[in-house]
């Protein structure tokens, strides 16, 4: 019997999420512009619920921070799920577009496969990017997948052995000794070609989370996300690239790249379990 399961039949995805950053913000009119196309376009494909969200911008000086009143402002546009043969159930968002002047962010906790994802990442995100293709560049564009698995409440023993791959690159040895919650954050830059970097990035946290499995009011989950981000520089005297097709083009290097991440990090049999070298994805 397995001492570890991934949150789902065949994967462990819990949430993915892709990123795109311009190379400069947009102007107010470019925005508006903006704004008016994502929301149609995430109307019209069923994120019908609109929020607005204010975080404050960090700006850093020679001596550090430097402290200001500035807030960028986003709106977010969210796909709810309706829940209604149990009304007592909240409503959970299920997929979430949301943006500012600077990029776009598309989220999704549905993970249906690559190719459907993809497919729907094209539907969401193309409509703005071409609203400011020309007006802008492109910055990086990353893609992250926050993969849980939690621990079978059948079994006593928990052997992370038999979830990480031995001598993983990714993963503090001493993280294996903890009894507790934990953590191991890594990361790391490589060069692409002459002018691309990547960063690419290995998060594991074993946490608490409350639980509704059996009769314990916790249970204790490991949340590995990885993510890697295309890193474009700015080029001087160069015409301004077109942002969609630069953003999407790169969609699917980052899921390869994201995919031997995650063989990096899990066992064999977890990678099997979880079919992540299957055709379709």
């Amino acid at each position: 019997m397995d001492s570890w399961l991934p949150i789902g039949n065949e994967h462990a995805v819990d949430i993915m999420a892709v990123r795109v950053i311009f190379s400069d913000p947009l102007t107010d009119l470019s925005y508006r512009n903006y704004v008016k196309t994502v929301e149609d376009c995430c109307f019209a494909s069923g994120l019908r619920s609109r929020h607005f969200a204010a975080s404050p911008v960090v700006t850093f000086g020679p001596n550090g921070p430097i402290a200001g009143g500035e807030h960028s402002h986003s709106r977010i546009y969210n796909s709810v799920s309706s829940n209604e043969p149990n009304p007592t159930v909240a409503a959970k968002v299920v997929e979430q577009v949301q943006i500012d002047q600077v990029g776009a962010i598309f989220r999704t906790w549905i993970y249906g496969g690559w190719a459907l994802q993809k497919a729907r990442i094209a539907e969401l995100l193309t409509p703005g990017l071409d609203a400011v293709s020309g007006i802008v560049g492109l910055a990086s564009v990353r893609l992250e997948y926050a993969n849980q698995f939690r621990m079978n409440e059948d079994l006593d023993a928990h052997p992370l052995k038999d979830l990480f791959r031995d001598n993983s690159p990714w993963l503090s040895p001493n993280a294996l000794n903890f009894k507790d919650m934990w953590h191991c954050h890594t990361g790391a830059m490589t060069q692409l070609d002459s002018d691309k970097k990547a960063v690419e990035l290995v998060n594991i946290d074993r946490i608490d989370i409350p639980s509704s499995i059996g009769t314990a009011a916790v249970r204790r989950v490991l949340n590995i996300l990885a993510g890697v981000e295309e890193r474009t520089p700015p080029s001087p005297g160069s015409d301004t690239p077109d942002a969609q097709l630069d953003a999407l083009a790169a969609l699917p290097r980052l899921h390869d790249r994201v995919k031997n991440l995650l063989a990096e990090v899990l066992s064999d049999s977890m990678i099997e379990k979880i079919k992540l070298w299957r055709a379709a994805e």
